[in-house]
């Protein structure tokens, strides 16, 4: 019998320890993922960002694209192979002052947008933009990278305009020497779309995995009013809408805790989003961390 007691009490502070180191492995994961989550954008801190008179955290813009631009987004849109869901589920979407990584919605990347896509185009621009005519030295393909591949060869009226017009554009919106990113990454120049019910994405930065500055800039493809909004957040934890309809807007986003609001039933919302740097490189952590937030919006790394 006292065997028996003593083998009973042995296993019992066996499955205590196992119990213990369970637990402690689930701590330190969840200590990790917090850290992480804090420190690459899910949750609201405040930063500290300096205004100048040309810019402040973002800026809406005139714009009309061209009629063969718009020719082309609608064939890649007609492509149903092209689109591909990804959905993100955490449960609850929000903890104190971090957001859970949710969202839902399609992203078609730069890689599907040029083989479906012809010849250069232009855009309309309002005229107090009308000087991007003049050659600004940033813009053009001077910020690609090799990795881009053959990517680089191939000419598209939205590669075209995402590189030059626009580009040209947004430097004079900030009035900086800037870059596109490389298109080896998928969301460099990219349509997003929210076409179901509840697709969304929670509140986060855009992490700046670039050693220069970063810039998002978001052009509305559909025009008409939908329950999604561009949100944002101040330091004070006001919020302010902004409706993607008929004005483009671009803003910094490593600094600008934002998110968009979720769909409603029987809507569409098409958003065309660019991506341009003061400086394409990056180091080597980055470049691998870059290819995760690829997965979370294209659902595939390479």
């Amino acid at each position: 019998m006292e065997y028996f007691a003593g083998s009973r009490l042995l296993q019992k502070n066996k499955n205590i320890k196992i119990l213990i180191l369970i637990l402690t492995f689930i701590f330190i994961v969840t200590i990790c993922l917090f850290v992480y989550g804090y420190y690459s954008g899910s949750c609201k801190i405040n930063k500290k960002y300096i205004c100048n008179n040309n810019f402040c955290l973002y800026k809406e813009f005139d714009i009309i694209l061209e009629k063969n631009i718009k020719n082309d987004i609608d064939k890649i849109l007609a492509n149903k192979d092209l689109s591909k869901k990804v959905v993100i589920k955490t449960y609850p979407e929000n903890i104190f002052n971090c957001a859970l990584p949710n969202k839902s919605g399609i992203t078609i990347s730069i890689s599907s947008i040029v083989n479906n896509s012809a010849a250069p185009s232009r855009a309309w621009i309002s005229p107090s933009l009308r000087s991007f005519d003049i050659e600004h030295p940033g813009c053009g393909d001077a910020g690609l990278t090799e990795g881009s591949g053959s990517l680089r060869k191939t000419p598209s009226t939205i590669i075209n305009f995402y590189q030059n017009d626009l580009c040209k554009i947004i430097s004079k919106l900030t009035n900086l020497k800037l870059y596109p990113t490389d298109l080896s990454y998928p969301t460099s120049c990219a349509l997003l779309i929210y076409n179901e019910e509840n697709d969304w994405i929670n509140w986060h930065y855009d992490y700046n995995y670039y050693n220069g500055r970063f810039f998002t800039v978001l052009i509305p493809i559909t025009h008409i009013e939908t329950c999604t909004k561009f949100q944002f957040m101040d330091d004070t934890n006001k919020i302010t809408n902004i409706d993607l309809i008929n004005k483009g807007l671009c803003f910094e986003g490593n600094y600008l805790y934002h998110r968009a609001t979720k769909l409603c039933k029987n809507q569409k919302r098409v958003i065309l989003s660019c991506q341009y740097v003061t400086d394409n490189s990056m180091n080597l952590l980055n470049k691998l961390r870059i290819k995760l937030k690829d997965y979370a919006y294209i659902g595939k790394i390479f």
